[in-house]
């Protein structure tokens, strides 16, 4: 993990704590297939938001919800705009 700079970390929940983080918040994560869990605290002066999947479609999945949830400032990209191409995203032979 970086030693500054705000981080987003991703976790399955049987690796345990082995990311570098001091305190880890209390998890929400159900004991389920596909869950997920997204936490956002501060450490050292930086933010850190940890997404943990039970496993690893429960991590995709906590992914695209902090994908959906951002918010960008005015003259910054928008979420529709990270995969961008100026061409068909086809083979056209």
């Amino acid at each position: 993990m970086p030693s500054t700079g705000d981080v987003i970390l991703l976790r399955k929940k049987s690796t345990g704590n082995t990311l570098g983080i001091k305190k880890t918040p209390p998890l929400s994560l159900q004991n389920l297939p596909e869950s997920f869990s997204i936490s956002r605290f501060k450490e050292s002066n930086r933010t850190i938001i940890l997404i943990e999947g039970y496993d690893d479609r429960g991590i995709l999945f906590g992914i695209g919800k902090l994908i959906r949830k951002l918010k960008y400032k005015a003259g910054s990209l928008s979420p529709s705009q990270l995969g961008y191409r100026n061409t068909a995203n086809s083979y056209d032979g």
